[in-house]
């Protein structure tokens, strides 16, 4: 919400207007670099604690919002904004660990649905919320609407949000300390085996908790890796798209603020929509394989069930959907066509690239679904540090080329990549089987 709320508008935060475009890209390239940090540190920390991380990233991050809401300093707004980033990237690391300690894995796809929808949401309202508060109210109020919005979050947080993690209630059988107690807890207590809570020593604590290094390690895994780097070409083009948006639909149909708010609208109902057609799909997918090799159980996970071409064989058909809406919006754009195709050409490229980043999540967090935490860490680690490169090199991109070439070339370097796609699809199941014998 924070990043979709300040897309329509990052020019009226700089003061300086011949320095407008560059800082912008310098402002974006620096927010993707800090949102890449914190998933190498995080997802240690995450297996340690689960309300109170949460807790105390948001207060964090709140206390960022109200910085920018009442500086007139760039330096300072920056430097805000990076906090900011670095909070919101640790929490979505953090929400996977929390969902991995209370569900089951056969339940873990189906509650990420729904999890993982308020990525898209903030895409379809935060841009038209920050649009319509920068053009009438000024950009200041956007950082107060954040403020306000987390504040409410913590709210929830402390009164619903039960503790969850394996190191403090075991199975949920051992109750928390006090301190890591909901409200929730006090005025309706569970029932627990034990009495007392579990004390935190280095015997007790369940399997070996993962080190810095290990969101570095797991990338050596061969279809990790490979995986990883086509979600991060792919994570480039998008924000590629949300950086570019505000300048294009500004400088060729005269859009205000809030209409530039509402440009990202197809985009993120698309994205929507995906999560609806990729997961049901996959999972049915899935079921085909589970039959045919006699296993009907999807809390169990056979090693000889091929989950890489289960999920890839819904994969790649939106992988290619995607190069074409790309490249048909950019020549609609460059033709200055009515505004109305680029915008369905939008909302169809939403869809699809992010069907392939749903399928893609999905498949590392079920090859990985002891560790789904550091899996995400080590995915988010290579995305955000090569959208940085993205962000910096679009618009002096489209200066040079125009934008027509540029989505050709975005298109051409997602057929170009796909390539690693098909080489997970023949080879995945044979290396992860040799892995764990390993």
């Amino acid at each position: 919400m924070a990043m979709a709320s300040c897309n329509p508008n990052e020019s009226k935060l700089l003061n300086d207007d011949t320095s407008q475009e560059r800082s912008a890209n310098v402002h974006k390239v620096e927010d993707q670099e800090m949102e890449g940090l914190p998933c190498r540190q995080h997802q240690s920390l995450s297996i340690l604690s689960g309300p109170e991380k949460i807790l105390s990233i948001l207060i964090i991050t709140t206390m960022t919002f109200l910085g920018p809401a009442s500086t007139s300093i760039y330096g300072g707004l920056m430097a805000l904004r990076c906090l900011q980033s670095f909070g919101s990237s640790s929490l979505s690391v953090v929400g996977i660990a929390y969902l991995s300690d209370i569900l089951t894995r056969a339940e873990r796809s189906k509650y990420r649905l729904y999890t993982s929808s308020g990525y898209t949401l903030s895409h379809l309202v935060g841009p038209v919320t920050g649009g319509l508060l920068a053009q009438f109210l000024g950009w200041r109020y956007v950082f107060w609407f954040l403020a306000i919005f987390a504040a409410v979050t913590i709210l929830f947080i402390l009164v619903f949000l039960r503790e969850s993690c394996r190191a403090v209630v075991h199975n949920g059988e051992v109750p928390p300390q006090r301190w890591n107690r909901a409200l929730i807890d006090f005025l309706h207590p569970l029932e627990y085996r034990q009495d007392t809570p579990w004390p935190r020593t280095p015997g007790r604590t369940p399997g070996r908790t993962p080190g810095v290094l290990d969101t570095i390690r797991l990338l050596s895994h061969r279809s990790t890796c490979l995986l990883s780097i086509f979600s991060a070409v792919l994570f480039c083009g998008n924000m590629a798209i949300f950086v570019s948006i505000p300048v294009l639909f500004e400088d060729q149909y005269g859009f205000q603020l809030w209409q530039v708010g509402l440009t990202y609208v197809p985009y993120a109902v698309g994205g929507f929509a995906a999560r609806w057609i990729v997961a049901p799909l996959t999972t049915k997918n899935k079921r085909r394989y589970r039959r045919r090799i006699g296993v009907e159980a999807m809390d169990r996970s056979p090693q000889e069930l091929p989950l890489e071409r289960a999920c890839l064989q819904v994969i790649l058909p939106f992988v290619y959907m995607a190069c074409i809406w790309m490249a048909v919006y950019g020549w609609l754009m460059k033709r200055n066509v009515h505004p109305a195709g680029p915008l369905v050409m939008l909302c169809f490229a939403g869809n699809a690239i992010t069907g392939v980043n749903i399928g893609i999540t999905g498949l590392l967090l079920a090859t990985h679904g002891k560790r789904p935490a550091v899996v995400l860490a080590a995915a988010n680690l290579v995305r955000f540090l090569c959208a940085a490169g993205a962000v910096a090199g679009i618009l002096p991109l489209v200066k040079t080329v125009g934008i027509g070439w540029t989505a050709t070339i975005m298109a051409g370097v997602y057929l170009l990549f796909s390539g690693l796609l098909w080489v997970v699809y023949c080879y995945g199941h044979l290396w992860r089987t040799i892995e764990q014998k390993e």
